[in-house]
């Protein structure tokens, strides 16, 4: 960035230089790199940089494609531009759509208000580099004035500069991404490097199927930073104004109620309790486990991933867990039609295709989903509990005097500490599994961590 280049990014094998392949000394880097200036890459948006396999040199050969570009009219959405906040006229219009009488329901009247909102905020983005420009040429015309009315009109044509490059800034910002910086850091050129850049790395051009073949797609959602498969994406359900206002709604009422009902393994999302209070614990135990060199039976820890943990769960099971914590059944109806309203469209060039209606999970961004996703996490607490009463699951204990610790959730993670036996490892997988079948969710298993105390052994 400081050169003023950009990554083209690459496709093929990440490493472009290797040493000693094939001994214990093998070193694999990537060295080789594709940079290109900003209008390069607007003049080029479709080049790609492809690693090659094929080398004589201990570098692999770098190959720059320049695609076509095929240019799609686009059909326009209405998005609100942060910039138009800043203008005391978006408050007039929306008050003034808000305001109006007649039989006009709240939808007809937010369609009106983002009309209203497009056809001001327009002119404001179109006349941007205009006014900038022509801002420009008035404080060169009255820099060497130094009469009172010069001295003024110059002031005058410097503050409404500063503005509009504000409102510039503030309208790449949004573009970028890039929300650890503030306005008014003079970033606007940061800014839209990385508004270029964030474009060209997230175009897909196409993706494999189950088959390993190359198909074309659809423009979704990233999940990974290079998907190749379709599994690598994420199917985001994004809720519009009126949807956030109910679910919020919702989920303040069931916030202050769950310090009451989920156990205090559970730390995230829960008024009082801090996630940083489980952190702590766990680098505790995990400390602990780390130096327990005597005894005749060792520790395991079991750090979890859930896969795809909010599409995963059952819509029975959820709405199972809410009768069974005593809410209201009108409530509950209302969570559920908030959770089965949803679908999913495609969005390709603009343009919206395909309706598809899922059979299960919520949605991310949703604000009464973490709220969901932890009570129904809470029957994985209690099935844990109900085997470490009857003895069949032993936590861990840092002191004598401490009590035993088996397992710690920070919302989909999850920690699970228990006696490195064959007997308890068992009790533990028997567990998971029951949790997946009642709530659909699943442990991928190659992405979990287990760690073992020193004096674990193989017979244990």
């Amino acid at each position: 960035m400081e050169c003023g280049l950009l990554d083209l990014g690459f496709t093929g094998n990440r490493f472009t230089w290797k040493r000693s392949r094939g001994t214990e000394r093998w070193v694999q880097e990537r060295l080789d790199r594709g940079l290109a200036s900003k209008e390069w890459v607007e003049m080029f948006p479709g080049a790609e940089v492809q690693v090659l396999e094929v080398s004589t040199s201990d570098h692999m050969p770098l190959f720059l494609q320049l695609h076509k570009q095929v240019y799609v009219q686009k059909r326009h959405r209405f998005r609100l531009e942060n910039m138009w906040i800043r203008e005391s006229e978006c408050k007039s219009i929306i008050q003034e759509c808000w305001n109006e009488g007649g039989a006009v329901d709240l939808l007809e009247k937010m369609v009106g208000c983002c009309v209203k909102l497009e056809e001001w905020g327009g002119g404001l983005i179109k006349d941007m580099k205009v006014k900038l420009a022509q801002y420009r040429t008035d404080m060169k015309r009255l820099r060497n004035r130094r009469d009172a009315s010069g001295i003024r009109q110059y002031e005058k044509a410097r503050w409404l500069y500063l503005k509009l490059r504000e409102k510039k800034e503030i309208f790449w910002r949004q573009r970028a991404k890039q929300f650890w910086l503030h306005e008014g850091d003079k970033n606007t050129r940061f800014f839209h490097k990385y508004a270029i850049a964030r474009k060209e790395h997230n175009r897909i051009k196409r993706l494999k199927d189950d088959n390993g073949d190359w198909k074309d797609t659809y423009e979704e959602i990233q999940e990974v930073k290079h998907p190749k498969r379709v599994a690598d994406l994420r199917p985001i359900s994004l809720c519009n104004v009126l949807m956030r206002v109910l679910s919020k709604i919702l989920a303040n009422r069931v916030k202050p109620m769950l310090k009451n009902i989920i156990s205090e393994q559970q730390s995230a999302f829960i008024e009082g309790r801090l996630l940083t209070d489980n952190a702590l614990i766990a680098l505790e135990v995990n400390h602990f486990i780390h130096r327990k060199t005597q005894g005749l039976t060792g520790v395991a820890g079991l750090k979890i991933d859930v896969s795809k943990a909010y599409d995963r769960l059952e819509w029975r099971f959820i709405e199972f867990m809410l009768q069974k914590f005593g809410f209201p059944q009108i409530w509950i109806e209302r969570v559920m039609k908030c959770i089965r309203m949803v679908s999913y469209s495609f969005l390709r060039d603009g343009q919206i295709f395909g309706n598809v209606v899922p059979q299960r999970g919520v949605r991310q961004g949703d604000p009464i989903s973490p709220y969901i996703y932890i009570i129904c996490a809470e029957s994985l607490s209690r099935l844990m509990k109900r085997y470490e009463d009857v003895g069949l699951v032993h936590g861990c204990k840092i002191a004598r005097g401490a009590p035993p610790v088996s397992h710690l959730l920070f919302a989909d993670d999850c920690y699970l500490f228990f006696k490195a036996k064959q007997a308890e490892a068992s009790t533990m997988r028997s567990i998971l599994q029951k949790y997946e079948r009642v709530s659909g969710q699943m442990v991928n298993y190659s992405k979990s961590n287990v760690v073992f105390s020193p004096n674990t052994t193989r017979t244990d």
